[in-house]
């Protein structure tokens, strides 16, 4: 069968087989559904339903790991791995830290426009991290050399 239409303005009714005898469907939970039936409807529509196999199982909403903001960290982050004897983003200083870690800290302690302040910023990787993410930034360093030489002593941070 083929339909046609001269628009896209057509009306195609759906048409349904009667439930047999021995269709019963889900029991309602003990203690009642948790979303209205015309939530439900939608949630089935967009095929954001997992019906089980069993009947005595429970209908439960399809969520996609796209769409979970993921499992809250705490505070402990091991996941950024510390400074290597050999990286580039050590400058001579004697606590470095890595760029990802600065980041996490500058991201999770302001917004975007806000002013960060590193009164200690040495080469300035947590200026380089506030600059990436949108921030104002003030740094704050004493760093001694002598006139004759015309570049800082640890070269200038590039991450």
């Amino acid at each position: 069968m083929f339909f046609y239409a001269k628009t896209s303005d057509y009306t195609l009714n759906r048409f349904y087989h009667e439930h047999s005898e021995h269709y019963k469907g889900y029991p309602s939970p003990v203690k009642g559904w948790r979303v209205s039936p015309e939530r439900m409807a939608q949630l089935d529509a967009e095929d954001r339903l997992y019906f089980p196999a069993k009947k005595d199982g429970r209908i439960m909403k399809k969520v996609y790991l796209d769409e979970l903001e993921g499992q809250p960290m705490t505070d402990v982050w091991t996941d950024i791995r510390p400074l290597s004897a050999h990286d580039q983003e050590r400058m001579g200083y004697p606590t470095p830290k890595p760029l990802a870690l600065l980041e996490r800290i500058i991201n999770a302690s302001s917004n975007p426009g806000d002013v960060v302040l590193d009164p200690f910023c040495g080469c300035g990787p947590a200026i380089v991290a506030a600059e990436k993410l949108g921030r104002k930034w003030i740094g704050i360093d004493i760093i001694y050399r002598s006139r004759s030489d015309d570049k800082p002593p640890c070269g200038g941070f590039r991450p």
